[in-house]
């Protein structure tokens, strides 16, 4: 008789002396601190086939007293520790079985063998990994893997029927398996007990201290489910707790998944009994404060960071900032949002494929030469370089604000707003003689400064001339020999003058290139104005 794992003294024990488990565990006394009762392996010979075989064991009645097992010659007890159930819901295990083509051959041999039965098993037997975590695969990976098992995207898909808090691709889940290399002992001298026990594992999600695979040898109370796990966290919803689990405790029975809720202000956890394979969801209580804070700087009288409360508006937070000092120009603030800022960034990445797609096919129908499709893909890849700014065009006056509430924005995490002291220039940017920033007077007209700026140069494309007002938007303006311009300059605000690209057409470049390139200067000017 052999005692291993988390217990005080492993090794042979005769069997003449301890029988039975209870006695085999001196009542407890050969355990560790913190042993796992709920699930414990009772490794034996099975008396017809005469084969090793691993049963589940649930130590917790042994220990009380209420069954005992009696042992055999050559029967091994496996108890399993804390190390052992972190173990279950590390990135190296989860990669075994929802990515096994990612393991190689030189990682713990728990960890190949595990891979190896994820790609012969059918999928329910481990997927409770994969109701631990929703990986997103690419296209590439769907559909069934050469071995005829089941691949990693049609896991995905079952889990959806449960639910997951974790979000990972599959090459972050790789790359911290790797990290994660780290073999546990317990499992090494028994691979075959890692997929048993993912098997009979509990998934606990959501609201919980120590969310993860909690493996169970029949039935477990909620009670102790919740106490392994580190029991439910602060902002637990006690009357959302939703249990996933198979009908019967039928894993074969396709479609038998049911749905409980248990409310734990009216129904003891200890009277509710959880099945293996089941998903234990504890929800959390929809928080008053947004996540993150938001930043106020410049002109407001007590600007700094300040944490929002769900659905707060730009205008309340300006009035806990004590409002505008005299010197703030509402009109030029600077509202920025991170969500927005990605949006932008994909945006530029997107337009930038685009246009060197339009390059390479211009350069197969038009033959144009190399150096001139390097230069303007130099140019394309550079616009994509840009750091967007995440700017959003807001209303920003508090006049204005109060009389048209429903412009009012309602603010997340992460945002920004910049006020600006009220400035006294307006800036003139692009193909002019002599651009720069020249001082605003009220009265003066778009020509006053671009006379002031020395006027066009004769590359510049007098037909797309644009203004960048302080709040971020642009205008088009014409511009006429017989008619001036009755757009109104602000001070703060920026006139652009795009660079003709006609020209380059004499470097070889077909009229669709340079259409590209005037649309890009256009672009990058305008970046340029509003990122500053």
């Amino acid at each position: 008789m052999r005692l291993d794992g988390h217990v005080r003294q492993p090794g042979l024990k005769p069997l003449a002396s301890v029988p039975t488990i209870s006695e085999l565990l001196m009542d407890g006394d050969a355990l560790q601190p913190a042993p796992y009762l709920l699930f414990s392996i009772l490794e034996t010979t099975d008396e017809v086939s005469r084969q090793r075989i691993y049963q589940p064991v649930d130590l917790g009645p042994i220990l009380s007293g209420i069954e005992d097992i009696a042992l055999k010659e050559q029967d091994a007890l496996l108890v399993m520790g804390p190390e052992e159930m972190a173990y279950l819901s590390s990135e190296a295990v989860r990669s075994a079985i929802l990515s096994p083509e990612s393991v190689t051959s030189d990682q713990c041999k728990a960890i190949t063998s595990l891979a190896r039965r994820a790609r012969q098993a059918d999928s329910e037997r481990l997927a409770a990994v994969a109701r631990s975590v929703f990986v997103v695969t690419g296209a590439e990976q769907g559909g069934n893997d050469s071995s005829g098992g089941t691949s990693e995207q049609q896991m995905v898909e079952e889990a959806s029927n449960f639910s997951s808090d974790e979000i990972v691709s599959s090459a972050e889940l790789a790359r911290l398996a790797s990290q994660d290399a780290d073999c546990n002992d317990f499992f090494e001298e028994s691979p075959e007990v890692l997929p048993l026990a993912i098997e009979y594992s509990v998934v606990m999600m959501g609201a919980v201290r120590e969310p993860g695979l909690y493996p169970i040898a029949n039935t477990a109370s909620l009670r102790d489910l919740v106490a392994t796990s580190g029991g439910m966290s602060l902002s637990v919803d006690p009357s959302q707790i939703e249990i996933s689990s198979f009908r019967g405790g039928d894993l074969a029975a396709l479609g038998a998944v049911e749905r409980r809720y248990i409310d734990s202000r009216t129904t003891a956890l200890s009277e509710i009994q959880v099945t293996p394979g089941s998903a234990i969801r504890f929800a959390s209580l929809s928080g008053s404060l947004e996540a993150g804070t938001v930043l106020l700087s410049g002109e407001f009288r007590r600007p700094g960071v300040y944490s929002i409360k769900r659905g707060e508006t730009l205008m309340e937070v300006m009035e806990r900032a004590g409002g505008l000092t005299e010197q703030a120009y509402p009109f030029g603030a600077v509202f920025t949002r991170v969500r927005v800022k990605q949006e932008q960034q994909e945006s530029f990445r997107r337009t930038a494929r685009e246009l060197n797609n339009a390059l390479a096919l211009a350069m197969v129908q038009n033959n144009i030469s190399g150096n001139a499709l390097t230069a303007a893909s130099g140019l394309v890849n550079s616009f994509a370089m840009v750091e967007a700014a995440g700017r959003v065009v807001v209303e920003a006056d508090p006049r204005v604000l109060q009389q048209e509430p429903d412009r009012d924005l309602v603010l997340e995490g992460g945002d920004s707003i910049f006020m600006p002291k009220r400035p006294n220039f307006v800036l003139t940017a692009g193909d002019l003689l002599n651009p720069g920033a020249l001082q605003f007077r009220p009265g003066k007209t778009l020509e006053d400064y671009l006379g002031e700026a020395g006027g066009f140069q004769e590359t510049a494309d007098k037909g797309r001339v644009f203004i960048v007002f302080p709040n971020g938007v642009a205008q088009p303006v014409t511009m006429s020999r017989w008619s001036r311009s009755s757009v109104m300059v602000p001070p703060g605000s920026t006139i652009v003058v795009p660079k003709d690209v006609n020209p380059l057409q004499t470097l070889n470049i077909v009229r669709e290139i340079a259409g590209v390139l005037s649309n890009l200067a256009v672009s990058a000017a305008s970046i340029a104005v509003i990122s500053r």
